[in-house]
């Protein structure tokens, strides 16, 4: 399952990329591309934060989990509320208006996250030990 959080995470960051950013402004611009990524994004994370994280708190992939799950739930109700076109819920409006100043920071913390679980997939490939 890290690998398809892992590849979540990596769609989220492409999705949350400056609307200018070069070869990857054409995918991260069309709005069923930003939709799909969205909902996998919270889906995603979701499952990391509730359904492993908070099962493995004791464990670091436990907390790594919760963080990185909830970042990647706000990451994508914030693209989820600026992308829709339809009014959506109040609730969901003003959770992304809340979160809108933190973009740079939760942004920065998908990518951390994304880095964490990619370096850790390669070394589990290659053999090496991890954080565990």
């Amino acid at each position: 399952m890290g690998i398809v959080v892992t590849i979540a995470m990596l769609l989220g960051l492409i999705m949350a990329l400056p609307k200018s950013c070069g070869p990857l402004s054409t995918i991260s611009n069309s709005a069923q591309f930003i939709h799909a990524a969205s909902l996998l994004l919270v889906a995603m994370g979701s499952w990391n934060s509730l359904w492993y994280g908070l099962r493995n708190l004791d464990l670091f992939w436990g907390m790594a989990g919760l963080v990185s799950g909830i970042i990647m739930i706000l990451v994508g109700i914030i693209q989820l509320a600026d992308q829709t076109e339809k009014p959506v819920a109040n609730w969901l409006q003003n959770l992304s208006s809340f979160l809108r100043p933190f973009r740079a920071i939760l942004f920065v913390g998908l990518l951390a996250s994304f880095l964490l679980y990619a370096v850790t997939l390669i070394q589990l490939n290659l053999g090496y030990p991890i954080i565990g």
